[in-house]
């Protein structure tokens, strides 16, 4: 996994976009769902290729994460999601376990 740094959220997702990472991400119950297909990926299936973290201006702890993800079917998009006090700790799990995944799990 690679960080790579820009000076907004925005900028990360216009990035990550420029990249051929188009699909967006949400999480729910232990899985990556796309939003337009509703299909689901399990962390076996999925690789985090880079990250970005963002602070706030005004305020360090208003913090947010954008996560570059390519599937194990070729779908690469992107999920973005809050850090710090705001964040929500299951998905952080989640993300974590994906860490251990350099490649996918036959």
């Amino acid at each position: 996994m690679i960080l790579i740094t820009s000076d907004s959220l925005i900028n990360g997702i216009q990035k990550a976009e420029t990249q051929g990472f188009n699909t967006q991400f949400r999480y729910f119950d232990n899985k990556l769902i796309d939003w337009n297909t509703n299909k689901a990926y399990e962390a076996k299936e999925i690789t985090i290729i880079w990250e970005e973290r963002y602070e706030g201006n005004s305020n360090p702890s208003d913090s947010s994460m954008i996560f570059a993800i390519e599937c194990i079917d070729g779908n690469k998009g992107y999920i973005c999601s809050n850090f710090g006090i705001y964040a929500n700790y299951d998905f952080f799990s989640f993300i974590n376990s994906l860490n251990n995944n350099n490649q996918f799990a036959s």
